[in-house]
């Protein structure tokens, strides 16, 4: 959850202050609101779940998964980072 990815970021930073952090998520809900807070690098993901009743807002929000995916690649791409943790919902 997004508690432990603070703590991990807290944890190594008391180590290597040197260290830069990249967070994505959404925007609302918790990742967002602890993410601005903690000023660690945070990256909004544009993304929403799948319903299960209407099959053309779905078609909508499967496009708008493939965008969202292809932004991030790009964005990991820039950022460099030497480690990726993930943890999907």
């Amino acid at each position: 959850d997004v508690y432990r990815g603070v703590g991990l970021m807290r944890r190594i930073k008391e180590k290597d202050g040197d260290r830069r952090f990249v967070y994505m998520g959404r925007e609302k809900g918790l990742e967002g609101n602890i993410m601005g807070r903690e000023n660690l690098g945070f990256e909004r993901v544009e993304i929403r779940g799948f319903k299960r009743s209407l099959w053309f807002e779905n078609i909508k929000r499967m496009m708008g998964f493939f965008k969202g995916v292809r932004g991030r690649k790009e964005m990991i791409k820039e950022f460099k980072g030497d480690v990726v943790i993930g943890r999907g919902g």
